[in-house]
């Protein structure tokens, strides 16, 4: 497996674990909320007020021409809210379509900024500057050149001696014989 093809794997496998923790609660079932809510609690309120009122006049602590006033009023009052209400709620864009606008949306941010402000060009193996191998002569003539001048500014560097010094003997050793 290349390396460039399991760092996509890993970044696909991230994505999935983000969507996992953030798909449920948009999944989830609620309640109703705002104008649905308040019907049923005001529903359950004038349901209350007449079984109140059919006790009051079973127990005889109400006239019947009382008891007709009074459900005449719960009535009216029960009329004006229900017609005070707009006959169609704001719609409200439905759970799923969240859920599936960031299970859409949330891979492609995150892969999109990773081509903006990532590195891309590192996925596809060595760079020019990493072409020329570590150990190899020109590279290490290179860095015993730079050793050198480094030491003819600073000649009390005493770790650069010593650099210097085992590459001078890598260079003696036979080619069996590199740590």
């Amino acid at each position: 497996m290349t390396d460039a093809l399991l760092f996509w794997l890993i970044a696909a496998a991230m994505a999935a674990l983000a969507l996992a923790f953030a798909l449920p609660g948009l999944l989830a079932r609620r309640k109703p909320s705002g104008p649905a809510r308040r019907r049923e609690t005001n529903a359950a309120i004038y349901r209350g007020e007449l079984a109140d009122l059919a006790r009051e006049r079973a127990e005889g602590r109400l006239t019947e021409p009382h008891y007709a006033r009074a459900r005449e009023e719960i009535e009216r009052r029960l009329l004006s809210d229900v017609a005070g209400e707009r006959a169609d709620p704001p719609t409200v864009a439905a759970p799923r379509t969240a859920a599936f606008v960031m299970a859409v949306a949330l891979p492609l941010a995150a892969f999109g900024l990773y081509a903006v402000f990532g590195n891309p060009v590192a996925l596809e193996g060595e760079t020019a500057a990493t072409a020329v191998r570590a150990d190899s002569p020109a590279s290490l003539s290179a860095r015993r050149g730079e050793l050198v001048r480094h030491l003819a500014r600073n000649p009390r560097d005493g770790r650069g001696w010593v650099l210097l010094a085992g590459a001078r003997d890598e260079r003696r050793l036979p080619p069996d014989h590199h740590h």
